[in-house]
């Protein structure tokens, strides 16, 4: 709300204000005119020679109370003059108020801006120092961290070469080892082939049909408990096209199933084929060669 809705509110207030007064005042009059009748209509009634000296007392009564209404008349609009002039001197006064406030702010906020400009020049500078600093602090470590890197990378030569010269040695050893007891394993491997071929047909014959029989049998989950002999052949992730399997054998000393691996793990690429299978001359040859 501004100086000027205020100054119409003062005076829109002022007005109301004498326009209740002067319907207090009719009402008043009006009121005591209604009064006076009846007391005077009672008194004329019983005392007709007082009709008129009470209505010279009525009409002097009027006449103060109109004297009295215009008194009062004169002073609201003498004040409601009053307190016009003080409003608009106050609102002469806000509004210099405003414009040195507005001044003011105005001069606060070029401060500001200012301090503000300097502040961040201030920090743009610091910024770069530290930027500069710490760049030339990684250089630093970097430097560092490519010496320790390059003293490690020493070191670890100088262990691997130990390690070297020492496995070196120890393979020297071991060979030294193999060739001082190779006549005696051959002996022993002499005297165990020898042994070997002491065994009738029927011995034979006998260990093999002790040797279990494994055959393989597909199943979609395994058993609660196995058979010994069957090697189990599980479906290996969701993927029947593939062909991959999860082998698994009964171990019934400890009644629990065993993997063996799955299907695609099998390789017999380093296996010797029946085509290129030493014979029996190949092997005594090499267990009696000296």
């Amino acid at each position: 709300m501004d100086n000027r809705e205020l100054n119409y509110l003062d005076k829109e207030g002022l007005r109301h204000y004498d326009t209740k007064i002067k319907e207090v005042v009719e009402t008043k009059v009006s009121n005591l005119e209604t009064n006076l009748n009846e007391r005077i209509d009672n008194v004329v009634s019983t005392h007709e020679a007082d009709v008129a000296t009470l209505n010279t007392k009525i009409e002097e009564e009027v006449s103060t109370l109109d004297g009295k209404i215009s008194t009062l008349d004169n002073k609201v609009d003498t004040n409601v003059e009053t307190l016009n002039t003080k409003i608009d001197e106050e609102v002469s006064t806000l509004d210099n108020k405003i414009s040195t406030l507005d001044s003011k702010v105005n001069t606060e906020v070029t401060t500001l801006n200012t301090k503000i400009d300097e502040e961040v020049d201030t920090l743009d500078s610091r910024i770069d120092e530290e930027v500069s600093l710490l760049r030339d602090n990684i250089a630093t470590e970097s430097d560092t961290l490519n010496n320790r890197i390059d003293e490690e990378v020493s070191t670890l030569n100088t262990k691997i070469n130990t390690e070297v010269d020492t496995l070196d040695s120890n393979i020297t050893s071991l060979e030294n080892t193999v060739v001082a007891n190779r006549s005696e394993l051959i002996n022993k491997i002499n005297n165990d082939i020898t042994e070997a071929r002491s065994y009738t047909d029927s011995e034979i014959s006998q260990a093999i049909s002790e040797v279990v029989q494994f055959r393989y049998m597909i199943v979609d989950e395994l058993p609660d408990e196995g058979e010994i002999g069957i090697i189990y052949l599980v479906l290996y992730g969701d993927a029947p096209e593939e062909n991959i399997y999860q082998e698994w054998i009964w171990l019934p000393d400890r009644e629990e199933y065993e993997t063996l691996g799955s299907t695609n793990q099998i390789d017999l690429s380093n296996y010797a084929t029946f085509d290129d299978t030493a014979t029996d001359n190949d092997i005594d040859n090499i267990f009696i060669t000296a």
